[in-house]
């Protein structure tokens, strides 16, 4: 594990613009690669309550058939979305909740993938994931006109409603059932990873290899762009947007940042954010930033959450742990740590 403090990074700014909640990429406007023949063609989405962008570098004389692959791709992934988004009332993610405490639910065998998924980031990561946690996210309703922090005693009766043990999963039969009526799920820390993954396989079979898929700070970087790995931002938790600790290379991987900036709201100097401990039904105050870099997008996005509640000492023995998966802690002193396998972080004076 490597330490260090904060200002051995410098801070810089000039080659990023924010693009994501928890990332930065290369400036948006540097649409043309190293390689003269090369071309990024880049199209943006608005899809689950956040901006999706794909961007593909290919060669100019194709940029019609780019276009028509990144096309293929949004729909690839608002199909996903459909199925996992507990917003609407159509999907099978939201007939899971209305039939909490009742009966089970026959699903779609892409959100059953997903729910086994979350199982396993819960049983890794001794329950610090949860997707059945809503009941207390209810509680800690940052959006209210006048935020209002939940009592003990109101905190305490809620939290038998949340755990990942009470979701019950019959592959065999491809039902999904919430034991307790006012159970809830919410698929929002690693469906937004799926649905990139998602995306990512449908520009594979159009036979594009080199792309970039963002949504939110849920991030895929395919191949390469002309040549040269795709440089992705880490955002500084306590900076302006623009703001970044430094930038990583990457190529066939994703990256997914999870913090405590971006829905948050300070009561007397104490910050109350989004990012909840299942096991206590309290903001997670042990980490203000994780980045997480791992083979998939799903998978990032997931761990991400985990190892943010759990904390860079939990969390780094756990990563540690997980083969193909690199983690990047920024601690409440602002130190970084770094796993031992986790990319060169380039700076700029």
């Amino acid at each position: 594990m490597h330490l260090l403090p904060m200002p051995c990074y410098a801070i810089f700014r000039s080659y990023f613009s924010l693009l994501a909640i928890c990332l930065l990429l290369q400036r948006a406007g540097a649409q043309t690669s190293h390689s003269k023949n090369i071309e990024v063609v880049s199209r943006r989405y608005a899809m689950m309550t956040t901006e999706v962008e794909i961007k593909v570098a290919a060669p100019k004389e194709r940029a019609r058939e780019t276009a028509a692959a990144i096309e293929r791709a949004r729909a690839a992934m608002q199909k996903y979305i459909d199925v996992v988004n507990t917003w609407d009332a159509r999907s099978d993610a939201a007939k899971i909740n209305e039939q909490a405490g009742k009966k089970p639910v026959r699903i779609d065998d892409r959100l059953m993938r997903l729910l086994l998924h979350a199982r396993e980031v819960s049983e890794l990561s001794g329950g610090a994931f949860d997707v059945t946690y809503p009941p207390l996210a209810r509680l800690w309703n940052l959006r209210a006109e006048k935020f209002t922090i939940p009592s003990d005693e109101t905190i305490d009766r809620t939290r038998p409603l949340v755990n990942y043990r009470n979701l019950l999963l019959d592959p065999e039969a491809g039902t999904a059932f919430l034991r307790l009526e006012g159970m809830a799920i919410e698929l929002g820390a690693l469906a937004k990873g799926a649905a990139v993954d998602a995306a990512a396989r449908s520009l594979r079979e159009s036979g594009f290899a080199n792309a970039l898929i963002r949504a939110s700070g849920d991030m895929l970087a395919l191949g390469d762009k002309g040549g040269q790995p795709w440089l992705i931002g880490i955002r500084h938790p306590r900076g302006a947007r623009t703001e970044v600790v430094g930038a990583v290379a990457l190529r066939d991987k994703a990256i997914c940042t999870s913090g405590d900036y971006e829905k948050a709201v300070v009561v007397d100097g104490k910050r109350y954010h989004h990012i909840l401990d299942p096991r206590t039904g309290r903001p997670a105050d042990r980490t203000v930033s994780v980045t997480v870099i791992a083979g998939n997008a799903e998978t990032a996005d997931a761990l991400s959450t985990a190892l943010f509640v759990l904390g860079p000492k939990a969390g780094m023995e756990l990563c540690e742990r997980l083969p193909g998966v690199e983690a990047l802690f920024i601690d409440p002193e602002m130190r970084i740590l770094r796993s031992s396998g986790f990319p060169e972080i380039q700076t700029e004076e």
